[in-house]
């Protein structure tokens, strides 16, 4: 099985490392694994799978895993259509910056949310005022698997 994300950079965070080495596992279980990113940037460890600049993921078909507003913007105005989740991984609207619910509603709703942790989900639903599908917790393999191969 194919197994895509779309993500803001893989330099240095806990993100890139959650992400490769959740992509690593799932390499040596025998998934294809593609991550596409926004912004090239050099991985915290070595990636076993291909790295893609986000235009690409344009043109992929299969289930796609997005992990930040903009990149869900690109994923649902994709030509492509195909199944996406958003992996509400930074909820950058709790950093107290001023921001639009208005704006940011459809975005959160779009798409099946996908939470970190209860706590995540308990949060997103309170503001969003929908369901979260599931929780993985920090790129969990084992959880990414299941949600894609049920």
């Amino acid at each position: 099985m194919r197994v895509q994300f779309l993500v803001p950079t893989l330099a240095s965070s806990h993100q890139a490392l959650a992400l490769v080495h959740c992509g690593n596992e799932l390499v040596r279980k025998g998934h294809e694994v593609h991550v596409f990113v926004e912004d090239k940037g050099a991985p915290p460890s070595r990636p076993h799978f291909p790295v893609f600049d986000a235009a690409y993921a344009y043109t992929q078909p299969g289930p796609l895993i997005v992990t930040t507003l903009s990149s869900l913007a690109l994923a649902v105005n994709s030509p492509i259509k195909r199944d996406v989740w958003f992996y509400a991984w930074d909820m950058e609207w709790l950093n107290g910056q001023a921001f639009a619910w208005r704006d940011l509603h459809p975005m959160y709703t779009a798409v099946p949310l996908i939470a970190r942790s209860d706590h995540h989900r308990r949060i997103l639903q309170n503001t969003w005022g929908k369901n979260v599908s599931h929780i993985v917790e920090d790129f969990s393999a084992d959880q990414i698997e299941r949600l894609l191969c049920p």
